[in-house]
């Protein structure tokens, strides 16, 4: 996949994002951020980066008159997490470059390996 990919498959969430309202959205981001599973890995599994960037696209976009379902959100959140290897690009360009931008990132939310970096 290229950024081309990225780009055309953000636009296709983007579309079936708006035709739902911002609340349902909502409503089921929290609803589905409130689970817990029965060990972090499972909790994990569970994609919540996917979900809060699903929610970001959404309140950044138009909001429609439907009310979104369990089932679609997890489609939609499922489109969002194939989208990944797009979005890494890792074919071209330094890995050691991509690597950084993506440890800077992480480092804010794993405060455990932030200080084993000290």
């Amino acid at each position: 996949m290229t950024s081309q990919a990225y780009l055309v498959g953000v636009g296709t969430v983007k579309e079936q994002l708006s035709r739902y309202s911002h609340s349902s959205v909502l409503d089921c981001t929290l609803k589905h951020l409130g689970l817990r599973g029965e060990s972090i890995a499972e909790e994990i599994s569970m994609m919540p980066w996917i979900v809060m960037f699903l929610l970001k696209v959404a309140l950044l976009g138009p909001s429609g008159d439907k009310e979104i379902d369990g089932r679609e959100f997890n489609r939609i959140a499922n489109d969002i997490f194939h989208l990944q290897s797009a979005a890494a690009d890792l074919e071209s360009g330094s890995i050691e470059l991509k690597i950084r931008a993506l440890l800077l990132g992480q480092m804010l939310y794993q405060k455990q390996t932030v200080n084993g970096f000290r």
